[in-house]
């Protein structure tokens, strides 16, 4: 994740977000808190848990490309 966003023009210009179980995101967060992820808070991943991508997909696919659905059910790590 990291060789993707620090290594590339690409990477470095967007949003990235970590999608994982609902009852993990306490997990996620510790789990980027570790040295070998000290970088990570310069990216502002932003998480989204399983359930409100199920649940808003529909919204999602009708918005194309932009991610200003992904934003406003993400929350930042």
């Amino acid at each position: 994740m990291l060789d993707l966003a620090l290594g590339t023009q690409v990477g470095a210009a967007s949003t990235l977000f970590l999608v994982a179980p609902d009852n993990r995101r306490d997990v996620v967060a510790q789990q980027l808190k570790r040295p070998v992820f000290s970088r990570v808070s310069e990216l502002g991943i932003r998480y989204i848990p399983y359930n409100q991508l199920k649940e808003h997909r529909e919204t999602i696919g009708r918005f194309d490309s932009s991610i200003k659905p992904l934003m406003e059910i993400s929350q930042r790590l």
